[in-house]
């Protein structure tokens, strides 16, 4: 699926042959700017006019056709980041405004409004406790599913850097796993690895483990791309740079010293 095209549409190609296999214009009054899938079967859109689409997917052996379910109104600027926590059928999206909305896709409706005064740089969902982590420049801030606030903390040493992309590890039922895990991604092919601790009463982030991606046929020399995203898996974590290359890491030496494998 792509989006971004001059007309503003959705298009859908086939993975093998990479043929055209769906077109669809007019999602929403001016460009697409943000999409995720739900499920298999429900897209969810959002558009430079502030609002949020629900989509049914018709899929054939040939084409694929979207069906409007839904639209969700509640942003006022282009929404330009939504995460989203299947598990407990949550939505958070943010616009460009810094307004961060939580919407329950069940009730199709608005639950509440978290607090930010900057702008946001990513959002992700923990699908087994449901935290919502909030990345803006070089903090993090990190709500519960209610809107409480957890705790908020700059997770970068040197004023330039910023966090770029984040992700919850929710293989919790992994034996070898010691604590939550969260991943940021930055500059330079950085990706910090975090534990989730009470230190002193309160909440804190606590550094696990620095994932330093280096060029795969001479390691000494690390790569200079900017992480732009991250995905955990039960056995492996996959990251991504600017450059779209992707690399994957064993997660039982996540915790520990390791160097990826670029598979792609």
């Amino acid at each position: 699926m792509e989006w971004g095209f001059t007309d503003g549409s959705v298009r859908f190609y086939h993975s093998d042959s990479k043929k055209l296999c769906g077109h669809h214009e007019h999602l929403h009054q001016g460009q697409v700017s943000a999409a995720i899938f739900a499920d298999p079967r429900t897209l969810i859109t959002a558009g430079t006019d502030g609002t949020v689409s629900v989509w049914q997917v018709q899929t054939t052996s040939r084409s694929v056709e979207l069906q409007l379910k839904t639209c969700l109104f509640g942003h006022v600027k282009p929404v330009t980041i939504m995460a989203i926590s299947r598990s407990f059928s949550t939505l958070v999206s943010a616009s460009s405004d810094n307004t961060i909305l939580v919407w329950d896709l069940n009730r199709q409706r608005f639950i509440r409004q978290l607090k930010s005064d900057t702008a946001v740089q990513c959002v992700s969902v923990n699908d087994v406790s449901g935290d919502i982590a909030i990345c803006k420049g070089n903090s993090v801030t990190i709500y519960t599913l209610n809107g409480e606030h957890i705790l908020t903390q700059n997770i970068c040493d040197l004023p330039e850097d910023n966090v770029l992309c984040c992700a919850f590890y929710e293989g919790l039922g992994n034996e070898w796993l010691e604590r939550e895990l969260f991943f940021t991604g930055h500059r330079r092919g950085v990706v910090n690895v975090w534990g989730k601790a009470i230190v002193d009463g309160k909440f804190k982030l606590l550094s696990v483990n620095t994932l330093q991606h280096v060029n795969q046929f001479q390691t000494e020399i690390q790569v200079s791309a900017a992480i732009s995203a991250i995905h955990p898996m039960p056995q492996a974590v996959y990251t991504g740079d600017e450059n779209g290359k992707v690399y994957e890491w064993d997660c039982q030496l996540v915790q520990r010293n390791q160097s990826p494998v670029l598979v792609r």
